[in-house]
Parts: structure tokens; C-alpha cells; sequence
């Protein structure tokens, strides 16, 4: 009985160990991108910063918004909180979820959080079939070259830099001999393109436990849902109208703002991954 015990602390201790990493990074990455959330509407355009972290050894990565990542940074940091406040564009993200690629695992795992909740699924490590090209191009001295590959349900073109010979691409895009610097794919939906890329040491700690565990297929809408959520329940709660300017001069409850909303959500369908 009392080895039973011992045995079930110690897988209990194993699998809340196994629910936390510390990331260590020493180089970063940011992209800017431009997609299309409605596959539908082509005039419907987003654009965002997006940042990579990547450590050059154990080849593990962290991918996520820009917001996310100055937000996370302030707050491991201990940093003023009031700062949010002054400047909240510097930590705002359309889509607030992060991207981690461990080969040792040969594991992937995506996480979103929203006002402390948290969803996330994983999946076996992406092993993308690129085919390289003879194409290549000059760009301020720097020679690129150009790959190709299906993923995800789409066709992308890739130009990296054989001379930054680091593993490293936004999202889930890795496997060519050298940085990414342009990625898009073929229906023009998402365009990724690389604004900066420096030398820096990070560590991060992600913490999966009391994450509440999805699929691929459903971890968007989930995500978004929540957000939704966290946006306007809390003007339903206090029962608040928001004037809107139209011609109408139409006055909309939180009821209204919350169908509103709710249609973006189902509108957001196109996401970079086509399951």
C-alpha cells in the first residue's frame, strides 16, 4: 500500500514537472505580417509584429505576437504593470498564442491564454518536405535563396539566407539551412517578412498546468471565444450602452456588441493552418 503511495506521488511530481519548461534563447527574430483572417473577403486585412525566439544549440523555439511577447516580458520581469496602461498598444495581439518547437521532445506545442486561462494542444514535430530552387535573389548584400513546400493545407514559398545558417522561421516553419526572411503563401494570405534579427538572451518559463487541453481543429475558435469573453461580459455585467456613430445613431446594449463580436469570431476563418 504505502509503495502504491510513493508511486503515485512521484508520477503526480513527473507530469506537473513535465507541465513546466525553461526556455532559454539566445537569438531573436521579428517578423512582420500581413494575413487574411476571412478567407472570403480579400479587403479584410490584419497586420502584426510577430516575434521568434531560438536557441542555437538545442534548436528549440518560441513563437508568438509581439504584444504577447513585450506583455510576458514585462511580467517575468517583475516590471511596472502601469506601464500596460500608459502605452496598451505595445502589448496588444489579435491572436495571443504562442508557438513551442523542442526536436529533443520532437514535440510541438501551442498555447493561448486569456486573462490567466489557458488552452493549448500538441502535436508531433512538423517535418516539412521543402524543395530548394535554383532561384536566388540580392537583398541589401544578402543572398537569398528561394524553397518551396506544402503545409498545412497551402503552398509556400520560402527565401532564406544560407549565411545566417540558423533553423529559424516564424510559426511552425523550419528545416532549411538558414534563416528565414520572406514567407508567403501562394493564395497571398499570409506574408511573413523578417524586420530585424539580433543576438539577445531570453528565458522564459511556460506553464502548462491547469491548461485546459484541446484539439488543433478547435483550439482557435476556443481562443477566440475567450477572448470574446473577457472583451464584453463585462460590459453585459454592468449593463452598458455604447453609442455607436452612424446615420442611424444607432445606441447598441452589450447584447448587440456581444453578437457583433461574435460574428468576427466566425468570420476569423482562415487560419494559417487548413485543418
Amino acid at each position: 500500500m504505502r509503495n502504491s503511495f510513493y508511486y503515485l506521488i512521484l508520477v503526480i511530481v513527473r507530469f506537473s514537472y513535465a507541465q513546466q519548461y525553461e526556455i532559454v534563447t539566445d537569438f531573436k527574430a521579428t517578423y512582420w505580417c500581413s494575413y487574411q483572417p476571412d478567407s472570403t473577403d480579400s479587403q479584410y486585412v490584419e497586420t502584426e509584429n510577430f516575434v521568434v525566439l531560438y536557441n542555437a544549440k538545442n534548436h528549440r523555439s518560441l513563437f508568438m505576437p509581439e504584444g504577447k511577447f513585450n506583455k510576458d516580458s514585462l511580467m517575468l520581469n517583475n516590471g511596472d504593470r502601469m506601464e500596460m496602461v500608459k502605452d496598451i498598444s505595445r502589448f496588444r495581439s489579435h491572436i495571443p498564442y504562442l508557438v513551442f518547437m523542442d526536436p529533443e521532445r520532437r514535440k510541438t506545442t501551442v498555447v493561448g491564454e486569456i486573462t490567466g486561462q489557458k488552452v493549448f494542444y500538441e502535436t508531433a514535430l512538423s517535418e516539412i518536405s521543402w524543395v530548394k530552387k535554383d532561384s536566388t535573389r540580392l537583398e541589401k548584400g544578402l543572398v537569398l535563396r528561394l524553397a518551396e513546400a506544402d503545409f498545412g493545407g497551402r503552398h509556400w514559398l520560402a527565401w532564406y539566407a544560407p549565411s545566417y545558417p540558423y533553423d529559424m522561421g516564424p510559426y511552425k516553419f523550419r528545416g532549411l539551412p538558414g534563416l528565414i526572411i520572406y514567407l508567403y503563401d501562394t493564395k497571398n494570405h499570409y506574408f511573413f517578412k523578417l524586420e530585424k534579427f539580433e543576438k539577445r538572451s531570453f528565458r522564459y518559463l511556460l506553464d502548462l498546468q491547469n491548461a485546459e487541453k484541446t484539439g488543433p481543429k478547435n483550439f482557435l475558435v476556443r481562443l477566440l471565444r475567450l477572448n470574446l469573453q473577457s472583451n464584453l461580459m463585462m460590459l453585459k455585467k454592468f449593463n452598458i450602452n455604447i453609442r455607436v456613430e452612424n446615420s442611424n445613431q444607432k445606441t447598441m446594449s452589450a447584447d448587440d456588441l456581444i453578437k457583433k463580436a461574435e460574428e468576427k469570431v466566425r468570420r476569423f476563418n482562415n487560419p494559417v493552418e487548413l485543418y
